[in-house]
């Protein structure tokens, strides 16, 4: 599993602290179209969504994932 596969799962279970972790190590905020984002955001995570949003994930770029699904 890559280290953006691990931020992106645990944004899905809003383990805010392990995303911080994976983030100051290098994981891409903006992997996979977002999918980071979309998951937190999905899930009801918003201290985790508001961690990827001040590292620079793209909203717009989620937002359409969202919408596509």
């Amino acid at each position: 599993m890559t280290i953006h596969q691990k931020l992106i799962d645990a944004a899905a279970s809003g383990d805010t602290a392990t995303a911080l972790t994976l983030l100051c190590r290098g994981a891409d905020v903006n992997a996979e179209r977002d999918l980071a984002l979309y998951q937190s955001v999905r899930n009801g995570h918003s201290e985790t969504w508001d961690l990827l949003l001040d590292s620079g994930a793209d909203l717009d770029s989620a937002l359409l994932v969202a919408a596509t699904n």
